[in-house]
């Protein structure tokens, strides 16, 4: 005699129903096995659809940094750099110099890097040869960094188009309309190195670290 199935109720239905949103069977060792799937959003990977969705400013309020990219898009960068004064890349922009001190500096959402000649420069008074690097995650930026220096040529808002770092270099290739290579040599100690590479990689989340270092 064929047993009958036992028909579900209502709550049972739903349970089952839940249980399969839940979880689903996968193959371990050539057993199934049972597990949770991955929480999703509007039927994408809780990942993917952070990094098609969220915007940059949210990406850093939420320390995400890994998934700003570089490529940001500039549709929401009002910055108009036909009005910008300062450099219009052109090879002349190229630039090798070398800094006895760097030091890294962050206020709320702003981020700054600065290469001087010696500690005992004044910050508030950039006499000497210098390089500072900005960031700021307070408005949309359109992936733009600000880099100032002694050299009139090297001066305003830029892409990154590759960076590089290691405890000795810093390697950076600008783009504004034209490009143009910027290679800066320093000397600090392990510790504060530690500190410029982090907020180096929070304003240049795709740089570069030679020997992953």
């Amino acid at each position: 005699m064929v047993k009958q199935k036992k028909k579900l109720s209502s709550a049972q239905k739903a349970a089952r129903e839940k249980r399969r949103k839940e979880y689903m069977t996968i193959f371990v060792h050539g057993k199934q096995k049972r597990v949770k799937r991955p929480i999703t959003i509007d039927g994408m990977d809780a990942d993917e659809f952070i990094r098609k969705n969220a915007d940059p400013i949210w990406l850093h309020q939420n320390e995400m940094w890994e998934y700003i990219d570089s490529k940001e898009d500039d549709s929401h960068f009002s910055f108009n750099e036909e009005e910008e004064e300062g450099l219009t890349l052109t090879q002349k922009g190229n630039m090798k110099i070398h800094f006895g001190y760097v030091s890294a500096s962050v206020a709320g959402d702003y981020y700054q890097v600065v290469f001087e000649e010696s500690e005992d420069s004044d910050q508030n008074n950039l006499d000497g040869k210098y390089f500072l690097i900005q960031r700021q995650f307070e408005m949309p930026d359109g992936g733009r960094i600000y880099v100032e220096s002694h050299d009139q040529d090297v001066i305003g808002h830029f892409k990154v188009v590759k960076a590089k770092l290691n405890p000795k270099c810093l390697s950076l290739a600008l783009s504004k309309k034209t490009s143009a290579t910027i290679e800066v040599t320093f000397e600090t100690s392990p510790e504060n190195y530690a500190e410029i590479k982090r907020v180096l990689r929070v304003m240049i989340p795709s740089i570069e670290l030679e020997n992953g270092r």
